[in-house]
């Protein structure tokens, strides 16, 4: 986790980047940190209530505080780095699907929400919609936002939400 964070404000300050949200995708190689994306804009999978509660803040409430609230944003966050209070997973589902959505099984869907590490899911086609396989973050069918004090089982839950994801959708 060390090296992924220095990796991050290494790239940030190449950039110049020393005020404001900010969002990176980096990945750990065997080889080392490697940035996939770096920019100066909040979250693209915005949830401030799970972002809060992973962190302790999120980017939209510390971003609008710094503009409208200075003196109350450097009180409460200068020199400070996020902390994190559980370990978080945001898991955009693939598909292999390609027909028109007849139907969401709400029974499936229920059971993934039931998950304990699951804090919000979201699903995108419903009946009538086209599902096509999953080939980029906007044609994943489902998010599952997920959340936990112990590491180990925000992974060890994202296996079965993974194979619950597969029996969700109903096709035409």
């Amino acid at each position: 986790m060390a090296a992924l964070t220095a990796c991050t404000h290494e790239v940030l300050e190449v950039l110049g980047i020393d005020f404001g949200p900010a969002h990176a995708e980096v990945m750990m190689t065997a080889d080392g940190p490697a940035l996939v994306e770096i920019g100066a804009r909040m979250n693209g999978a915005m949830h401030p209530a799970f972002d809060a509660g992973c962190c302790g803040a999120d980017q939209a409430r510390t971003g609008a505080l710094a503009w409208l609230r200075p003196e109350e944003f450097l009180a409460d966050f200068a020199g400070r780095t996020y902390r994190r209070l559980r370990a978080a997973y945001v898991y955009h589902v693939a598909t292999d699907l390609s027909r028109v959505v007849a139907a969401v099984d709400t029974a499936v869907l229920a059971e993934i929400e039931d998950v304990p590490p699951a804090r919000a899911v979201t699903v995108k086609p419903g009946p009538g919609d086209r599902i096509r396989p999953t080939v980029d973050l906007p044609s994943s069918p489902l998010t599952v936002h997920m959340a936990h004090a112990d590491a180990p089982a925000v992974a060890r839950d994202h296996v079965r939400v993974e194979a619950l994801a597969r029996n969700m959708f109903r096709l035409a």
